[in-house]
């Protein structure tokens, strides 16, 4: 997929979610900042674990290893909630409040996101 069509999709799925949620785009540039971000972590987790990235259709637990899934999502988790709840403190003294907040939502946005995944993604692999 193309930088910019997936910039785009990150863009609408944030102002999606800023309408319902009654915020001033900030959704939105945390998932302009992760469709950003993913090509290049996506890349460098690849040629860590001797990976062709074409191969990966898919990043789901089942498709790729747990541990490059765990990492993969984790460092994307925290950086959209590091954003957000940066934008949303729009001060720098809240910056270890953030922090904090941050760190606990990943862990269980995590948790919950490989809940999701045993339950209800199925492997392609044949």
């Amino acid at each position: 997929m193309s930088k910019s069509r997936l910039l785009l999709i990150g863009f609408f799925i944030g102002i999606t979610i800023d309408l319902f949620e009654y915020s001033p785009g900030i959704h939105a540039s945390a998932c302009v900042l992760l469709a950003f971000i993913r090509p290049y972590l996506v890349s460098l987790l690849a040629a860590r674990s001797n990976m062709d990235e074409d191969e990966i259709r898919e990043i789901s637990i089942r498709e790729i290893s747990l541990p490059w899934f765990i990492t993969y999502a984790s460092v994307l988790i925290f950086i959209h909630h590091l954003a957000v709840f940066l934008l949303e403190a729009w001060t720098g003294k809240l910056v270890w409040l953030s922090l904090q907040k941050a760190f606990f939502s990943t862990i269980f946005t995590l948790v919950l996101l490989i809940i999701v995944q045993y339950l209800f993604f199925t492997s392609r692999k044949k």
